[in-house]
């Protein structure tokens, strides 16, 4: 898993009391998930395919 975060804020005085923030969020996470399931009645230990899981999922948050 592989991740890179960044945020960017301004702050500004607006009036005499107030302050004005402009601000943006950038997130984005990579997961990669392997797994392999063993046969344990055959011998050598042969894969079952059907319970196999291989897949890569990116996530963006801006």
């Amino acid at each position: 898993m592989a991740g890179i975060k960044a945020a960017v804020s301004y702050v500004e005085p607006f009036y005499e009391h107030s302050l004005l923030e402009i601000m943006h969020d950038m997130d984005i996470n990579n997961i990669e998930a392997v797994r392999t399931v063993r046969d344990p009645n055959f011998f050598g230990g042969g894969f079952i395919d059907s319970l196999a899981v291989n897949y890569a999922y990116q996530f963006k948050s801006f």
